[in-house]
C-alpha cells in the first residue's frame, strides 16, 4: 500500500507518463525538482520559466500556424489513456447541435468520398482543409475511437453549411480544450513552485533553526500568499478547463489523483513544523491557510453570512471581530501596495506570475474565495461519488462510480475526511494510524532515495570537474613550460648582443677618459702652481694690513672707554632725579591710594583661598 500511495508534497519525482487528455505535452517531460541542479533553489522567475514562454509564444501566433508550435514527438506524447495506465472515460459533452440518425442521408463513415482535391474557397475543400485539422486535433488530444466514428457518422455524411459549422465548432472545441490543458498546466507547475518552496523553507528551519526571525517570517508569509493566489487560480483553471470539455463532472487527474483533492491535503507537511506557530492557521483541510476564530473552529466565508466588521488581517487571512492576531511578526508585511479600506476584500497578495493570473483583480474578493471553496467541497462529494452542485439539473441524480476512477484518489478522500467522519471508532482510529505510518515510511523512503540520488550526482559532477581542472592544469603547464623555453633562449640571445654592445661602448669611452685625464692632470698643475704663488702675495699683504687695523682699534677702544666712564655717571644722575620726580608726582594723585588698596585685596583674595585649598586637600 506505500508503494502505491502518491505523497501529496510538492517534490515528487514519479516517472513521466502520458496524462492523456488532461496535461499537455509540455507538462510531461519535466517535473519541478528537474528544473533545477542540486543545491540552492534559485529564485523563481516566470521569464525563465519554458511554459510560459510557449504559453506566450503560442498566444501571439496566429491561429492557423500554433499547431505547428507542437514537435511531433510531443503532439503523439498524447495518448487515450491516463496516469495509470487505464483507458480514460468518455469526454461527454453536449453536442453543440443535435445530430440526429436521420438528419443527412447516407454516406461513406470515414469520408473517403471527400478526399479528391477542390478547390480552396469552395464549400469542398473548405470543408476538406476543417476535416484534416479536426483529425490533426483528434490525434494530438487522443480522441477514443468511438467518439471519433459517432462524430464522423453525424457530420461527414454530406457536405453543406451545417456540416462544415459542426466541424469548425468541433475544431473550435478542441482548441478551447488544448488552449486550457495548456492553462491548467501551468498554473499547477506554478503552484508546485511555489508549494516546494514553502517545504523546501520549512526543511530548513526544522534542519538549521530559525537563526533570523524576522527574514524567516518575511520569506513564510511571501511564499503563503503566492501559494494562496495560485491555488485559486489552479481551481479556477480546473473549472474553465470543465467548462471547455463541456463535462462539469470530470475530474482533473494529475499523477494518478485528483489535483483538486490534492490540494486539499499537500499542505499537511506544516502541521509538526516550527512555521505552524506563525501562521496560526488550521492547516488540514484548509488549502487556503485561513485564520481561525476564537473557538479554534476555521472562518469560511459563506454567501448570505452576516459577518459585520470583518477585519483583514496582515498575513492575507481573515479573522473574527474582535480577534487578537498572535504573530509578534506582522509588521514585516507591511507594504506600501496592501490597501484595506474595503472591509469586504482581503489584502491584496502578491500577483502571480502567469498570464492567466495578471488578468484577474489585485485583490482577493470574498466571492471569489467562496467560489474556490465551493469548488473544492464539491470535487470531495464528487470523489465519494455524490452529484456536486456545480452539475447541470440533467446530472443530478445518484450515479456509481465509473469503472476508470481511481482507487488512489478515493483512499486519499478517506484519509483526508477521517478526523470528521470516523474520529469515535477505535478500529478506524488504528487503521487511519497506520495509513499514516506507512505514508510516513513512505515518504521517508523516498526522502533517502532522493537524497541518494542527488548526492550521487553531486559527486559525480564534483568528480567532473576534478576532472577538467586536471586536464586543464596539465594543458596549462605544458603551454607554460614551451613558452619558458622559448622567453628564456630569446633572453640568452639578447643578453649576449647586450654584453658585446655595453663592451665596446665602455672600451671607447675608458679611452676618451683616459686622454681627458691626462690633459686635466697637466692643465691643474699649472693652475694651482698660478693660484699658490698669489696667495702667498695675498697672505703677506693681509698679515700687515691687519697689524694696522689693530693698531687703530686699540687706541680707539681706549678713548672709548674713559669717555663712556665719565658719561655713565652723567647718565645715572638725571636717571635718579626723573625717578625722584615721577613718584612724586604718581604720589600726589588721589587715585593711586584706591587702585593701591584694590590691588592688595586681589593679592590677598588669591593667597587666602590657595592657602585654603591646600589644606582642605590635606584634608582629605
Amino acid at each position: 500500500m506505500a508503494s502505491t500511495l502518491p505523497r501529496f508534497g510538492a517534490r515528487d519525482q514519479l516517472p513521466p507518463v502520458s496524462l492523456g487528455r488532461t496535461c499537455p505535452p509540455e507538462a510531461v517531460s519535466l517535473d519541478w525538482d528537474e528544473r533545477h541542479h542540486v543545491g540552492s533553489i534559485p529564485a523563481y522567475s516566470a521569464k525563465r520559466d519554458p511554459f510560459l514562454q510557449h504559453k506566450k509564444a503560442f498566444r501571439s501566433a496566429p491561429r492557423s500556424e500554433r499547431s505547428l508550435l507542437h514537435s511531433a514527438s510531443k503532439q503523439r506524447s498524447h495518448g487515450p489513456f491516463g496516469a495509470d495506465g487505464r483507458p480514460l472515460p468518455s469526454l461527454g459533452q453536449r453536442p453543440v447541435t443535435s445530430w440526429g440518425p436521420n438528419a443527412f442521408p447516407s454516406v461513406s463513415a470515414d469520408g473517403a468520398s471527400f478526399d479528391a482535391p477542390a478547390a480552396d474557397f469552395s464549400l469542398e475543400g473548405l470543408f476538406n482543409k476543417s476535416r484534416m485539422r479536426l483529425q490533426q486535433l483528434w490525434d494530438e488530444c487522443g480522441v477514443p475511437d468511438h467518439e471519433r466514428q459517432r462524430f464522423i457518422q453525424d457530420a461527414f455524411t454530406t457536405v453543406n453549411i451545417t456540416s462544415l459549422s459542426l466541424v469548425n465548432d468541433e475544431v473550435q472545441r478542441l482548441l478551447d480544450w488544448r488552449r486550457s490543458s495548456l492553462e491548467v498546466e501551468e498554473n499547477i507547475k506554478i503552484r508546485e513552485g511555489f508549494l516546494y518552496l514553502l517545504q523546501e523553507l520549512s526543511e530548513r528551519v526544522q534542519s538549521q533553526g530559525m537563526e533570523d526571525a524576522d527574514q524567516t517570517v518575511k520569506e513564510l508569509f511571501q511564499h503563503v500568499g503566492m501559494l494562496r493566489t495560485a491555488t485559486m487560480e489552479v481551481v479556477e483553471a480546473v473549472q474553465r478547463w470543465r467548462q471547455a470539455i463541456r463535462s462539469p463532472t470530470t475530474q482533473y487527474i494529475w499523477k494518478g489523483v485528483s489535483y483538486l483533492i490534492k490540494v486539499q491535503s499537500d499542505l499537511r507537511f506544516l502541521v509538526g513544523s516550527p512555521l505552524a506557530p506563525l501562521l496560526d492557521v488550521p492547516i488540514p483541510n484548509n488549502p487556503l491557510l485561513y485564520s481561525s476564530g476564537g473557538g479554534g473552529q476555521r472562518f469560511a466565508p459563506l454567501p448570505n453570512a452576516d459577518v459585520p466588521d470583518r477585519a483583514p488581517s496582515k498575513n492575507g487571512g481573515l479573522i473574527l471581530p474582535g480577534q487578537k492576531p498572535k504573530i509578534s511578526y506582522e509588521a514585516v508585511l507591511a507594504s506600501a501596495s496592501q490597501r484595506t479600506a474595503d472591509p469586504q476584500k482581503l489584502p491584496p497578495v502578491k500577483m502571480s506570475k502567469s498570464p492567466l493570473g495578471r488578468a484577474h483583480a489585485p485583490e482577493l474578493n470574498v466571492d471569489r474565495i467562496i467560489m474556490v471553496e465551493r469548488i473544492l467541497r464539491d470535487e470531495v462529494k464528487l470523489t465519494a461519488g455524490q452529484v456536486p452542485v456545480f452539475a447541470p439539473p440533467a446530472l443530478k441524480k445518484p450515479t456509481a462510480a465509473t469503472p476508470t476512477e481511481q482507487p488512489v484518489a478515493v483512499e486519499a478522500q478517506k484519509w483526508m475526511d477521517a478526523v470528521e467522519q470516523d474520529s469515535g471508532d477505535p478500529e478506524t482510529h488504528a487503521l487511519r494510524s497506520l495509513h499514516c505510518l506507512e505514508v510516513r515510511a513512505a515518504t521517508q523512503m523516498q526522502n533517502f532515495w532522493r537524497g541518494c540520488m542527488s548526492k550521487a550526482e553531486l559527486q559525480e559532477r564534483k568528480w567532473q570537474h576534478a576532472a577538467a581542472v586536471t586536464m586543464q592544469k596539465s594543458v596549462r603547464r605544458l603551454l607554460a613550460v614551451l613558452e619558458f623555453a622559448r622567453k628564456k633562449r630569446a633572453f640568452k640571445a639578447a643578453e649576449k648582443i647586450q654584453s658585446n654592445v655595453k663592451m665596446m661602448q665602455t672600451r671607447r669611452a675608458f679611452l676618451a677618459v683616459r686622454t681627458q685625464l691626462k690633459a686635466a692632470t697637466a692643465i691643474q698643475a699649472m693652475c694651482r702652481g698660478f693660484v699658490a704663488r698669489r696667495e702667498v702675495r695675498e697672505q703677506v699683504r693681509r698679515q700687515r694690513s691687519a697689524t694696522l687695523i689693530a693698531a687703530v682699534w686699540k687706541s680707539f677702544i681706549t678713548r672709548k672707554t674713559v669717555y663712556e666712564d665719565l658719561g655713565h655717571r652723567l647718565y645715572w644722575g638725571a636717571v635718579r632725579i626723573q625717578r625722584l620726580w615721577r613718584g612724586y608726582h604718581v604720589r600726589s594723585n588721589p587715585l593711586y591710594n584706591v587702585r593701591c588698596h584694590e590691588a592688595a585685596t586681589t593679592a590677598t583674595k588669591v593667597v587666602r583661598g590657595w592657602i585654603a585649598r591646600a589644606q582642605l586637600r590635606q584634608q582629605r
